[in-house]
């Protein structure tokens, strides 16, 4: 399925920020968005944590990408923008809200 809005979120070891950003996506009211998570080299249970409460809320609008080893901001976001197929896209980093 294609989303209109694409929402990456760059992410590594940051577990209460990245809960905190979750949050603020699903909040929401515009519906037709995707949330692209990218892990850039943190352990993945950290990342798995922080959207299980909230895989519900999300259905299929959720998508996340882990990196094994860090790539750093431009290539996870690269990574992020590659995985979705939309008209718009934001960065919202894990320390957004």
């Amino acid at each position: 399925m294609s989303f209109k809005v694409a929402i990456i979120t760059r992410t590594k070891d940051r577990e209460a920020l990245l809960s905190r950003a979750v949050r603020s996506v699903i909040k929401q009211t515009y519906s037709n968005w995707i949330h692209v998570i990218v892990n850039d080299g943190g352990p993945a249970e950290i990342v798995e944590r922080a959207v299980a409460t909230h895989l519900e809320a999300y259905g299929d609008r959720l998508k996340v990408l882990h990196h094994t080893a860090s790539m750093g901001m431009q290539s996870a976001s690269n990574a992020g923008i590659a995985a979705c197929d939309s008209t718009y896209l934001v960065i919202h980093d894990d320390d957004d809200s």
